[in-house]
């Protein structure tokens, strides 16, 4: 609102209206029912085969499934993260032949190949005890041409 508007009460609305130079801006509750006419999409039929609800997606953490059946540890911090996948940053120069290589040497997999931004998230078969991949991590910031490591951190709605 600017110095100019002034607030003006509308007769059919129990919410003010925002009057200005431009004229008057409807209300947010004038909106919101805008909004809640418009008819949602049909939602589809789940497939033969599919699970019925999230809590039947394998929980392996015991979070029923928020973090789609990935087996999260808990840091020193509290953070929680993937025991199977870390992310890299890469130094310039660093192809991704380089990154077979060093994912051999460590019988890791390419999960993601972002080298269109110089990182590649990587993965193990299997999944790491908590001190597993705190050797892994340290291992692979060790490594000629890495930038950087991450852990895949689980991320938390508010």
């Amino acid at each position: 609102v600017t110095d100019k508007a002034e607030r003006a009460f509308a007769p059919d609305l129990a919410e003010p209206q925002i009057t200005g130079a431009s004229g008057t801006v409807p209300s947010m509750a004038s909106k919101d029912a805008e909004m809640d006419s418009y008819s949602a999409a049909p939602v589809p039929e789940p497939a033969p085969n599919a699970p019925a609800s999230a809590s039947e997606v394998a929980d392996l953490d015991g979070t029923g499934g928020s973090n789609g059946g990935m087996t999260m540890l808990e840091g020193e911090d509290g953070r929680r993260f993937s025991a199977r996948t870390l992310i890299l940053a890469v130094e310039d120069g660093v192809t991704r032949a380089d990154i077979d290589a060093l994912c051999a040497k460590y019988d890791l997999g390419i999960k993601y190949d972002w080298s269109d931004t110089s990182m590649y998230v990587v993965e193990l078969s299997h999944d790491a005890t908590l001190e597993e991949m705190t050797r892994l991590f340290a291992a692979l910031s060790a490594e000629q041409g890495i930038h950087s490591v991450e852990y895949d951190y689980e991320v938390v709605a508010f």
